[in-house]
């Protein structure tokens, strides 16, 4: 019976230490990945100017303040004109915005009537659309906000779009948008870093099937 129970905890550990070396190491962090492409740095009218070269790209955002008096019935709006250079008609689209006060400190926008605290990105989507190649939208659109934010300058930036042709397009610009104006006060010298292919006169890559 000995032998028996024996032969049985040899068997299990043997099961065991089989089990394990079947599991990923989990005895620190792993190598780091290895680094990106070069990359160049591009000051914010540059990488305004590559951006404007996307499938997706906003050729304007204003802030337009429908009524001076009746607030209440005609809200303040961020509004972005979008062109559609994709190639095929856009059929939904994500266009986000950030803001900032007369004296350059970013702004928490605070939707009209949405009783939550403000986000220093937000993020308007656009349905049921059906913009041709080459057209635009966002003209009568905007995202009502409230007075009370302050805002005297905005920036806008496309983050993805779908196509009726089945096609969707992420911005691969928009974590790099993100750096330069998430919660940080606005500069003309700020800067950021963007793949070196993106600046060769390539524009960064056209929608991609589903």
């Amino acid at each position: 019976m000995l032998r028996i129970k024996r032969r049985i905890l040899f068997l299990t550990l043997g099961l065991c230490l089989v089990l394990a070396s079947c599991r990923p190491s989990s005895a620190g962090p792993g190598p780091s990945p290895t680094p990106g492409g070069p990359t160049q740095t591009l000051d914010a009218a540059q990488f305004d100017a590559l951006l404007a070269q996307q499938p997706l790209s906003v050729e304007s955002a204003s802030y337009v303040v429908q009524d001076s008096h009746y607030k209440a019935l005609f809200p303040d709006m961020l509004q972005a004109t979008v062109r559609n250079n994709t190639g095929g008609t856009v059929t939904k689209a994500v266009v986000a915005f950030a803001a900032w006060d007369i004296n350059g400190n970013p702004v928490a926008i605070e939707a009209k009537y949405d009783f939550i605290r403000g986000f220093y990105i937000r993020e308007v989507t656009f349905q049921d659309i059906q913009v041709p190649d080459g057209g635009t939208f966002g003209e009568r659109y905007g995202f009502k906000v409230e007075e009370a934010c302050r805002i005297a300058r905005i920036k806008a930036i496309a983050v993805r779009c779908e196509t009726s042709e089945g096609e969707t397009w992420t911005n691969p610009c928009y974590d790099a948008w993100l750096q330069l104006y998430e919660g940080v006060g606005f500069s003309e010298s700020q800067t950021v870093e963007a793949p070196l292919e993106w600046t060769e006169g390539t524009a960064p890559p056209a929608p991609s099937p589903t």
